[in-house]
């Protein structure tokens, strides 16, 4: 039985690729009547609002990076318009059914239950695509079929609004889209040599590429490990630090988030404002259903995964569990400039790494289930830094207060903005940088006590030297601080 339905599987594939070419235009009869072929149709496809009206026609860039996780979670729609163009051609009449999803053709046909049906929107006479056709859809729809489907001619429990989808917001990345077949013969149904459009093709890419809308729920795999992670301290600012993977990452960028340690609040709100939905960073920023639609989903389909999950979904994939401990020695370059320190000089270096001894961790990992607070809930709130190119392996937090403690969190992202949390580090105290002149006198009053403008008129000539040149030592150390931080 295996067998024979594998054969039918791939019989139905073959018949497809080799019958599927003749649909590809409609067919010049001399002037007679013909079925409309592929070439007869506009299809575009648009960005939706909250309230699933018609915003912008998506460009190529929204074809290949808008849909993530977020949005189809959220249920933010897309809309597509199908039309037949009025070319003066006379067309015989011919029912077209319409379907929303990728091997629509095999799934149609084949008897493997690895295909599921594809979302179907319409089946109807080619006639009445002249004035266009327009449907909605959830982004789940590009890359699930129907589950348990119970009559494949039952139109009423195809349409998108109400089937259920076999498959979740997760998973790797798939493409999608408008599936046209006409019924040119006596079989009921749609046979796979039938279908003319096949989910690729559309007005959105100005340059004729045929390709589908990407749909890709899958954040970065390949990540800085976490007990990378570590943080150098300075005047009102932290430079957070990382180590990128040995074969490089797939992370087209970071966003650090901090938090004070003894409030759970946002360490500097403001940072990020809400883009709106329609918008696309490209990735710039990464996108929640938290953030994206903060009193719930917009659409749900009927029975599916993401209707039943709740706010506190979170990231699963490439979290840990275990704690970081400090320990390391020497100084730290970070390549960026301010008034900050050296580094971590040792394991208990209080001052430095905000910890209390060397056996106090400093880095632990956010829980698998995203909390409704908290910068470990990845809200935007929480950013604390601009866009972090995912080449880069430091960035400088500042305008934090010194003397109290600071909890941050590094998040990674892919283009289309599905988000992961790569490490956190807690307990983190910027310190106060003195100035030359403070410099001087905790480190024993080595300028001398005459002050900036005057001389000491109790030291000799060699004195004065000796302070001009002391004083010009310590400048051009306190600028290489500067440069190195």
């Amino acid at each position: 039985m295996r067998d024979r339905t594998l054969l039918t599987a791939v019989a139905s594939t073959l018949l497809f690729l080799t019958a599927a070419p003749a649909w590809a235009q409609s067919p010049d009869t001399g002037g007679g009547s013909s079925a409309p072929g592929a070439d007869a149709f506009d299809i575009r496809y648009y960005v939706t609002d909250e309230n699933s009206d018609r915003g912008r026609q998506m460009s190529q860039q929204d074809m290949n990076l808008f849909v993530n996780q977020a949005r189809c979670e959220c249920g933010q729609q897309i809309e597509a318009q199908i039309r037949l163009l009025s070319t003066g051609t006379t067309y015989t009449p011919t029912t077209i059914d319409g379907y929303i999803g990728s091997n629509c053709a095999t799934a149609e046909s084949s008897f493997n239950p690895q295909f599921k049906p594809c979302a179907k929107f319409s089946s109807a006479q080619s006639t009445t695509y002249t004035s266009g056709q327009s449907v909605l859809f959830s982004p789940i729809w590009l890359i699930a079929g129907i589950a348990d489907l119970v009559n494949v001619n039952d139109l009423a429990s195809r349409i998108p609004a109400v089937a259920t989808p076999a498959g979740s917001c997760t998973g790797p990345t798939g493409e999608g889209g408008i599936w046209l077949c006409g019924q040119t013969d006596s079989s009921a149904g749609c046979q796979a040599e039938e279908f003319f459009v096949t989910g690729t093709q559309n007005m959105n890419f100005l340059d004729g590429t045929a390709k589908g809308i990407t749909a890709d729920f899958q954040p970065p795999l390949n990540l800085p490990s976490e007990d990378s992670l570590s943080a150098a301290v300075g005047d009102s600012a932290v430079v957070v630090n990382w180590t990128l993977p040995a074969g490089g990452t797939d992370a087209y960028g970071y966003r650090v988030l901090c938090e004070e340690a003894d409030t759970g609040l946002p360490a500097i709100e403001g940072l990020v404002k809400d883009p709106g939905i329609a918008s696309n960073t490209y990735g710039t920023i990464y996108y929640t259903k938290e953030n994206l639609c903060p009193d719930g989903a917009f659409w749900e389909a009927p029975g599916s995964e993401s209707s039943t999950t709740g706010d506190t979904t979170g990231d699963t994939t490439g979290d840990t569990t275990g704690d970081m401990t400090t320990g390391t020695t020497g100084d730290m370059t970070t390549g960026t400039t301010g008034d900050m320190t050296t580094g971590t000089t040792d394991a208990t270096t209080d001052a430095t790494t905000g910890t209390t001894g060397s056996d106090v961790p400093v880095s632990t990992a956010c829980p698998e289930d995203r909390p409704a607070t908290g910068m470990c809930s990845l809200k935007w709130d929480y950013v604390c830094s601009e866009h972090i190119a995912g080449a880069t392996s430091n960035v400088r937090i500042s305008g934090l207060q010194n003397d109290k403690e600071y909890n941050f969190l590094l998040v990674a992202y892919d283009q289309s903005g599905n988000p992961i949390t790569v490490g956190k580090i807690d307990g983190i105290v910027p310190v106060q940088t003195n100035d030359l002149w403070e410099q001087c006198e905790a480190d024993g009053d080595v300028c001398g006590r005459s002050g900036f403008c005057s001389v000491d008129p109790e030291g000799d000539d060699l004195g004065g030297f000796a302070l001009v040149l002391g004083l010009g030592l310590l400048a051009a150390g306190r600028r290489r601080i500067r440069t190195i931080a």
